[in-house]
């Protein structure tokens, strides 16, 4: 069983310090930051353990929450749909992203990121809000969306 998301989205809420994880419903959270390593699996941070830091992931792990045995409603664990899922909570169904790229009814082949064959990149195909879209609605001006990634699938579909 692959288990590369589990990890990534149990390491993302590791980064919820505890005190704003254990908060009131009310409490307003200064800071939330979700964290995507891929491919990082169960088995590669137990190899991994040995060699890593006393903080940055040895951190997120110790000090976060883990979920090795989860499984996925989606078929693809690809890139796209992976961090689809993990920014909106929605299943592949639901936020449109069913593999990294897939050929549309006529035949022409479409990229998670690009909703047009040549058009510019963006996240215009995913069809659920995600955490960002959220944080935005629920706090205004005074919030910021900030998503970094080698793949531009990743920052365009997390943020």
């Amino acid at each position: 069983m692959n288990h590369r998301l589990c990890t990534a989205a149990a390491l993302g809420l590791a980064l919820v310090p505890p005190a704003i994880a254990q908060a009131p419903s009310d409490a307003t959270p200064r800071l939330v930051v979700l964290v995507s390593v891929d491919p990082l699996t169960a088995t590669g941070l137990r190899r991994a353990w040995p060699h890593l830091g006393p903080g940055g992931l040895r951190r997120l792990a110790r000090e976060g929450v883990q979920f090795p045995r989860c499984l996925y409603s989606h078929a693809a664990t690809e890139t796209g749909p992976g961090h689809a899922v993990l920014s909106t909570g929605a299943p592949a169904r639901i936020h449109g992203i069913v593999r990294n790229e897939w050929v549309d009814e006529k035949g022409r082949r479409i990229y998670c990121a690009r909703p047009e064959p040549k058009g510019p990149l963006g996240p215009e195909l995913l069809r659920a809000p995600t955490l960002g879209d959220a944080m935005k609605a629920q706090f205004g001006a005074r919030s910021q969306v900030v998503s970094i990634s080698w793949k531009d699938r990743a920052a365009l579909l997390m943020g």
